[in-house]
């Protein structure tokens, strides 16, 4: 699996807490714990479609549901760049999305270990958190990235057209004057 701009070959140091290009502050424990209790509520609140359809639009901003309502968003843990579309997925999609369908298949199988199971994936890769300077949980790890306080910036506007250039005669190196 490979991303757009591809990770690094070794790990990124630990040492610095903010992502270099952001100047944010890396979000904190107690409101990564937040975010996971308002998805837990915008859920069931919005039908599961509805949030399907937020959660995967608010990706393009290197955010989810509920980082978009507590002003915060994702970013590359080497550069601090904005997370890309496919960085957002391979987060959210993968990282989350191996814990959440162990418990759902567990809950309609009716088979307790495999919810269990699920339930330890999550709880383990959110502790991974606890120790990181940057806060980063499993899912963060596996995407290379890291999150951050503070709204996504605004995109980059498109620069203005260039005037047209005006196209003269060629003059031959022979004919030309001297």
């Amino acid at each position: 699996m490979t991303f757009p701009d591809s990770p690094p070959a070794e790990p990124p140091p630990t040492e610095l807490p903010p992502p270099p290009d952001t100047g944010r502050a890396v979000a904190s424990l107690l409101s990564r714990l937040g975010g996971f209790g308002l998805e837990l509520i915008l859920v069931p609140c919005t039908f599961v479609f509805g949030w399907v359809g937020w959660w995967i639009i608010a990706w393009a901003d290197g955010q989810t549901p509920a980082k978009s309502l507590l002003h915060q968003h994702t970013v590359s843990a080497r550069d601090g760049r904005l997370a890309s579309f496919g960085r957002m997925a391979v987060r959210e999609a993968v990282g989350k999305g191996i814990g959440a369908i162990l418990v759902l298949a567990g809950v309609y199988f009716v088979l307790p270990l495999v919810a269990a199971a699920g339930l330890l994936y999550g709880v383990v890769g959110a502790a991974l958190a606890v120790p990181d300077p940057r806060r980063r949980t499993l899912w963060d790890r596996i995407a290379a990235t890291v999150v951050v306080e503070g709204d996504p910036p605004p995109p980059v506007p498109p620069l203005p057209p260039s005037p047209p250039m005006e196209v003269t005669d060629p003059v031959e190196p022979s004919t030309a004057p001297v």
